[in-house]
């Protein structure tokens, strides 16, 4: 049986060093959205610059997910953390 739900990948580049100060934050933030959205969460860097990612999987809802990290992103200031010209890129993937 395969699983169910939509996985949301969200990935960007920070400014050198800035993961350090956001770690806290978005480790606070993915704890709580786990809890409040019923889904797994995830965060990873890549390993050769300040790429990161987050991963959110067994998603019923992810338009309500993705309206909450938008909040918690304003209330955290994360846009000033973005390397110049960073956005964030959201990939969406539905469980076959």
């Amino acid at each position: 049986m395969a699983a169910a739900g939509t996985e949301l990948y969200i990935y960007y580049r920070l400014q050198p060093g800035a993961l350090q100060a956001l770690l806290p934050a978005l480790r606070d933030m993915q704890a709580a959205l786990a809890v409040s959205h019923g889904c797994r969460a995830a965060l990873r860097q890549r390993a050769d610059d300040d790429t990161v990612m987050e991963i959110y999987a067994g998603l019923s809802d992810p338009e309500a997910l993705l309206e909450a990290i938008d909040r918690q992103l304003v209330r955290i200031g994360f846009d000033r953390h973005l390397a110049p010209a960073g956005r964030r890129h959201v990939e969406r993937f539905e469980c076959v």
